[in-house]
């Protein structure tokens, strides 16, 4: 056996700053109900495991409340307009990258990275004040290598 290794030269990420626009979308099913997951492919090839930015974020709405009474999904242009708000609120393109969207008949879900957890705790309580008809929750927690990501990308 040879003594010497070649070192891999650690792999590099383009600038936060340069993503692209480029999204897919992707549709299947899910302990037998319908899913659809809109995808950041260009994140997904370029970003993934990304070292600044260790931190997985998602932001749920479910359509059903805690007691379990059903009641309507919110619209589609109610959905936009919170996606809207969350891009306009968190996504900085520096420190935070939305990377998926996951829409169920029971839920959507949007999916990120960021460095700045603080960040995402100052601004949560302006996003359900703006949005009091929606149960909105969150969770982040570290994920350095996305596999989040990896484990809904088609």
């Amino acid at each position: 056996m040879w003594p010497f290794s070649r070192k891999q030269s650690p792999r590099s990420f383009p600038p936060l700053s340069d993503q692209a626009d480029e999204w897919s979308v992707a549709e299947g099913r899910h302990d037998g109900q319908p899913i659809v997951v809109r995808l950041n492919a260009w994140a997904h090839r370029h970003l993934r495991g990304h070292p600044d930015l260790p931190l997985q974020v998602g932001i749920a709405i479910p359509f059903l409340p805690e007691d379990g009474a059903p009641q309507p999904a919110p619209s589609i242009d109610r959905l936009i307009q919170l996606e809207d708000a969350i891009g306009a609120q968190f996504d900085d393109r520096r420190t935070f990258i939305m990377v998926a969207v996951i829409s169920t008949p029971r839920m959507r879900e949007f999916v990120a990275y960021t460095s700045d957890p603080d960040r995402i705790q100052h601004a949560l309580p302006q996003l359900r004040a703006s949005n009091p008809d929606l149960q909105i929750q969150c969770i982040v927690r570290r994920d350095p290598a996305w596999s989040v990501l990896d484990s809904i990308a088609p």
